[in-house]
């Protein structure tokens, strides 16, 4: 059969053109080094398409990195609190019974959160213009408090609507602002939210409203007063600016330089 097959390929060779065709075992030749070609050519691409990047092996999706979680430091430094060089005057320890926050009609605030860390100072200060040989201006209450979670946030919203729901209330047991007032014996002492200083995560303004006696004319004076309160992430900071019978309005625009001040002071910490 192969003779058979080379005389076939000959003489359709000759009928074609003239010119000789190759044998049957030279054509098959050339195909097997064809197919050899093509294989070693799919070889190639194959491997370049791999070196390219254009076949991705699938793998398993890594399990997402877990937000970073504010840790519950072990103490409140003094550096967060007002520094003389802020107060204009010294510093020195709260007293023990004075409030951190006025009543509000017996709200429970801490119950909004869990509290990690409390420290509250008792500051005198001296308003820019007062000179230095004048007795301080009025005091605040700097309060600074760490939550777990989001007790921080359920915080500011339990103080809100703690105003909202007491525009006033009736107090017999308030402390005097100073040696030259006393309090009046039973004090109807009013609230209204104020368009806070804006700082920090959230914050918040009241204004509370108290009747005094002054004691150089034994008349009923007004002391109005501003409880400042801002948060920023899981901390919160209060700061009761308290009037005296000197200065039975508190200055808004040293109020607002301390509530700054306290601000920085707490994210420089936090």
């Amino acid at each position: 059969m192969p003779a058979r097959l080379d005389e076939m390929f000959t003489a359709l060779s000759v009928d074609a053109d003239g010119t000789p065709m190759p044998l049957a075992a030279e054509v098959r030749g050339r195909e097997n080094r064809r197919g050899r070609t093509r294989a070693v050519v799919a070889g190639v691409a194959l491997a370049a398409a791999f070196a390219g990047g254009a076949f991705l092996v699938q793998r398993p999706a890594s399990p997402p990195a877990p937000l970073p979680v504010a840790t519950m430091p072990l103490a409140i430094p003094d550096s967060v609190f007002l520094q003389p060089e802020e107060i204009r005057e010294s510093r020195y320890p709260k007293d023990s019974e004075v409030a951190m926050l006025p009543s509000l009609c017996g709200a429970d605030l801490d119950a909004a959160g869990r509290i990690g860390l409390r420290r509250q100072e008792h500051i005198v200060y001296r308003n820019l213009t007062t000179p230095m040989n004048r007795s301080f201006d009025a005091y605040v209450e700097q309060t600074v408090t760490v939550f777990e979670g989001d007790g921080a946030e359920r915080y500011m919203e339990a103080l809100r609507s703690a105003v909202a729901s007491c525009p006033g209330e009736t107090i017999t047991d308030h402390l005097p602002r100073g040696p030259r007032s006393t309090p009046v014996p039973s004090a109807e002492l009013r609230y209204r939210m104020l368009a806070p200083v804006g700082v920090g995560d959230d914050a918040l303004l009241i204004e509370q409203i108290e009747p005094l006696i002054a004691q150089s004319t034994n008349r009923e004076i007004k002391a109005t007063d501003r409880i400042a309160a801002f948060r920023v992430g899981d901390t919160v900071v209060t700061m009761d600016f308290n009037a005296t019978q000197i200065t039975p309005v508190v200055d808004e625009a040293n109020m607002e330089r301390l509530i700054r001040a306290a601000h920085r002071r707490l994210v420089d910490w936090r």
